[in-house]
């Protein structure tokens, strides 16, 4: 169980990074020259604009989280007719 969670959770880690770089990217115009200063001060309060990359990240994170949950249920139904159910997943 606990190896489960910690793959989710490096999952959903990864997967907030690529869209934060993503919305960064956008709002920046591909300029990365402050991509790790604006990450901090997205998380520590400072400022609109880092605030900004920071909701954007997560508006694109939500449809990502919810085509990677549509796409494990299915593969699992798929798995289990085929009759190669695993316990573990």
């Amino acid at each position: 169980m606990t190896s489960k969670v910690g793959a989710y959770a490096l999952a959903l880690g990864a997967g907030y990074l690529v869209c934060w770089l993503i919305a960064y990217s956008v709002l920046m115009d591909f300029d990365y020259r402050y991509s790790v200063e604006y990450f901090v001060r997205g998380w520590t309060g400072g400022g609109e604009l880092p605030a900004g990359i920071q909701l954007f990240a997560l508006i694109l994170l939500v449809p990502c989280i919810a085509v990677g949950l549509i796409w494990h249920r299915v593969s699992r139904r798929r798995r289990e007719r085929r009759g190669g159910h695993r316990p573990d997943c």
